[in-house]
């Protein structure tokens, strides 16, 4: 397979970083970093990070170069100048100053408290720290060194990605982008659907939408520290406020078929949604602030999340992602799966009981556990595998399942009959009659009259089965 290196805010990054502690180093400050191997540099050389090249040292005007060191020379004395392309030249001149070796730019910004910005290094140097030269260029200090390829106060970072991977995020990503945009549109159209059901599902689908597209706009924040850091926090906050709101759907979805004899009214269904909606927003809230004042604080920095770090604009600590991303979602997902099966045995039971289910098939039963599968979140157990088998190949098809599954999702809530006839009604197309058929029996039953004295909550069951 082939890799993609990336520097600081170039590419893209596959899906795969949300989960995967291997697809990135996490280490900082120079400890268990995957970086390059430069060969040490000639003598009177050093390694500039900027060029990734060995660039000639120079000194101030009636200094030499000793080894990697500038040394004063009397007034009189030449002294030997090489320039960046290793040309030497003697001048004699007064004694100066500085004796810290130099390297000349060509790009810089000089300030009116005498202060110097260059550029390529992206620092702000000091008066002692620089001089102009006849030609325009700047020498600034340097502390770089000849066999370390990286300054003391810069911490390397370097990685690579499968350039499969990266192109098959990207265009999952965008595509279900799209469908989860049209979703929510829809949806804000259609006020049949905007139930307890159709809103919860706003919610996911929404924090989803903007998780999905911060993740496809970040690369392009990586090469700004403050940018980058506030996009990790946000994608951090929504993909949790994702989870949550899939955790708050699969109880619902469990909920509605294991009760199927209890009555439900409006006035229950706003309280219900008032308190989905402090669960949902409000946990990945307090876990993305406690991430935020965690990196903000004296812990070790192992265990920080470090947001925004190096041009990533997500996680960027092995133990942060871990504890602030992963255990959370694992212990969602671990609930999502207890309600899966729950629901499902609902549903059979429910299939006994209702006269809407007596009819459906095994076949649409399977469809329907299917669908059920994808909106409750368990394509992303696919994760976990990927983890622990350490098969880069698997990490296709959780890039696959989860940048689709705004498609899926798609598919689920709005390509069925009942969507497909509101639709109609409200552009004004007028409405066929529907007649009862063995093959649409699901469909019709949901307007039939249910009695509501028997099994007063069958049509809420009903309305899950047809709109899922």
């Amino acid at each position: 397979m082939t890799d993609v290196a990336f520097g600081v805010g170039e590419g893209g990054l596959p899906y795969s970083v949300l989960f995967d502690p291997n697809a990135l180093s996490f280490r900082a400050s120079g400890r268990d970093i995957a970086t390059k191997n430069f060969k040490k540099c000639l003598q009177g050389q050093v390694f500039d990070v900027v060029s990734e090249r060995c660039r000639q040292l120079l000194c101030s005007t009636n200094e030499k170069l000793v080894g990697n060191i500038c040394v004063s020379v009397d007034s009189e004395e030449p002294t030997h100048l090489n320039d960046d392309n290793g040309a030497a030249s003697d001048t004699t001149q007064n004694v100066t100053r500085s004796t810290c070796p130099k390297l000349n730019y060509t790009v810089y910004v000089h300030f009116q408290n005498d202060t110097l910005y260059v550029n390529a290094t992206d620092r702000l140097y000091l008066p002692e720290s620089f001089e102009f030269l006849d030609d325009g260029t700047v020498l600034v200090c340097t502390n770089l060194s000849q066999n370390i390829s990286y300054d003391e106060n810069f911490e390397p970072f370097s990685f690579s990605f499968d350039a499969a991977q990266v192109i098959c995020s990207t265009v999952g990503l965008v595509i279900s982008t799209v469908c989860l945009g049209l979703l929510l549109i829809i949806y804000s159209l259609l006020s049949t659907l905007r139930n307890l059901p159709g809103k919860i599902l706003m919610c996911l689908v929404a924090s989803l939408f903007v998780a999905q597209t911060l993740f496809l706009l970040s690369p392009l924040w990586g090469k700004f520290d403050t940018a980058c850091i506030t996009f990790a926090v946000l994608m951090h906050f929504s993909y949790l406020a994702t989870f949550f709101w899939t955790n708050v759907m699969s109880f619902d979805i469990c909920f509605t078929f294991s009760n199927a004899s209890r009555i439900s009214n409006s006035s229950k269904h706003a309280k219900k949604f008032v308190f989905y909606s402090i669960y949902g927003w409000g946990s990945a809230l307090f876990v993305t602030l406690s991430g935020v004042v965690v990196d903000r604080s004296g812990v070790p920095s192992e265990f920080k999340p470090r947001y925004g770090d190096n041009g990533v604009c997500w996680i960027t600590q092995k133990y942060g992602l871990l504890i602030f991303f992963i255990c959370p979602v694992s212990l969602l997902l671990c609930l999502d799966l207890i309600c899966f099966v729950l629901a499902v045995v609902g549903i059979r039971r429910a299939s006994k009981a209702a006269s809407f289910a007596k009819k459906t098939s095994e076949k649409r039963r399977l469809i329907l556990y299917i669908k059920l599968s994808a909106v409750m979140g368990l394509t992303w157990i696919t994760a976990y595998f990927s983890m622990a088998t350490k098969i880069s190949e698997l990490w296709f098809l959780f890039i696959f399942l989860n940048t689709w599954l705004g498609v899926f999702i798609f598919l689920a809530f709005i390509c069925n009959k009942k969507v497909y006839n509101l639709l109609k009604n409200l552009f004004g197309i007028k409405r066929r009659e529907v007649t009862t058929s063995k093959s649409n029996t699901l469909s019709t039953t949901v307007s039939s009259p249910i009695s509501s004295v028997t099994r007063p909550n069958t049509k809420e069951i009903a309305d899950r089965c047809t709109s899922i």
